[in-house]
């Protein structure tokens, strides 16, 4: 008999499915996830029976498989700096797949509903992934995704959306022949740190200039602030601390 474990209340995962009408929602949690877990890459690739989506961050750990599949949960709710939503973001793609399986290290986890099982061996192309990276793959039926909504979901999502990102610098659509189908990448270069009032309070600014391979630049403000501010401020208001940052495009 196959291992497996129950997940989330399946009441719990469809309304976790149905927190945004987007359908590529998950790619930006993931992002975000790899970015919690110190990825500087991330790379998508769309073919005709899965999308999948790799990272060079640190591997999977236990923690994090029980937060995946329980997705009102997370391992990185009390982490100040974590900017993924809790771990129900990624249940987002149960869009287009009711299934999400993680490969890691030595997990390879399917995440369906309602169970949690052990997913078959994943082969992927060096050229997308080595065994250091983790690989999220997700099952699609023929049909449900193209590369091009891919590619048309990511030129929306602009390179402006990894400003506030402290790691990943690079997204990236690959084809099937490992050739660039879209890029997403910022470089950051640090600037002088300021003193300002924050959520009525003293605060430590640093700054630094993010810059898009099209040539856009933006001034990046950010700080820590207390979670005690205003909920206008900051969400969730619990104690703690909460980053905030502020981005203009320099004249």
């Amino acid at each position: 008999m196959e291992p497996r474990a129950t997940g989330a209340h399946p009441g719990l995962s469809d309304h976790a499915g149905n927190l945004s009408s987007d359908p590529l929602q998950g790619l930006s949690e993931i992002v975000q996830n790899s970015e919690d877990l110190g990825a500087s890459e991330v790379r998508v690739l769309t073919r005709e029976r899965d999308l999948l989506v790799a990272h060079d961050g640190a591997p999977v750990r236990l923690p994090d498989v029980v937060a995946l599949a329980m997705p009102w949960l997370s391992s990185k709710a009390d982490e100040a700096e974590s900017t993924g939503r809790f771990g129900i973001g990624l249940m987002t793609l149960q869009s287009p797949s009711p299934q999400l399986e993680v490969h890691s290290g030595h997990y390879r986890v399917r995440i369906g509903d309602p169970y949690v099982s052990v997913a078959e061996p994943l082969v992927v192309p060096d050229w997308f992934a080595d065994d250091a990276w983790t690989v999220l793959r997700i099952p699609l039926a023929p049909g449900a995704l193209d590369a091009e909504s891919v590619d048309g979901w990511l030129a929306a999502w602009t390179s402006g959306a990894l400003l506030f990102l402290d790691h990943v610098s690079d997204v990236t659509h690959l084809d099937t022949q490992g050739g660039v189908r879209l890029r997403l990448a910022l470089s950051r270069e640090p600037g002088p740190g300021f003193e300002a009032e924050v959520g009525g309070g003293p605060a430590e600014v640093g700054t630094h200039l993010a810059r898009a391979a099209t040539g856009t630049r933006w001034l990046v403000c950010r700080t820590t602030v207390p979670r005690s501010c205003p909920q206008s401020l900051v969400w969730p208001a619990t104690p703690g601390t909460h980053s905030r940052g502020v981005a203009e495009m320099p004249e």
